[in-house]
């Protein structure tokens, strides 16, 4: 990284260390990856390969219904906390409702008992 002076870049100095500091530390980190990379051993990704497709039909297929009912079961109770949680609503919504309309008469009440007194 090209060294700038404070006053060029817009940055101080210790800044500017930073980044070169981040930068060698990024060019290592990248030169370590492509030391992993070359030791990776190739073979082992076709073997991995092979023994996939040496698994049987059968025990992918069971595999995937063993999922699929554990789907459907989630699903299931899923929808009972849906039923449960509707009814609570609605019984909330029931009382919210009952409270307006007590509020609204009470409202009428106090207005109604204005008009009488005057």
């Amino acid at each position: 990284m090209p060294q700038n002076s404070p006053s060029s870049s817009g940055l101080p100095m210790d800044w500017m260390e930073v980044l070169d500091r981040v930068q060698d530390a990024l060019t290592r980190a990248e030169a370590e990856a492509a030391e992993r990379e070359k030791a990776f051993p190739r073979d082992a990704l076709d073997v991995a390969r092979e023994d996939d497709s040496q698994v049987p039909l059968s025990a992918c297929l069971g595999r995937l219904d063993g999922a699929l009912q554990a789907i459907e079961a989630g699903m299931a109770e899923k929808e009972q906390q849906s039923i449960a949680m509707h009814g609570e609503l609605q019984a909330s919504e029931d009382a919210l409702c009952k409270w307006l309309g007590a509020v609204q008469a009470a409202q009428q009440c106090l207005a109604n008992w204005g008009k009488s007194e005057v």
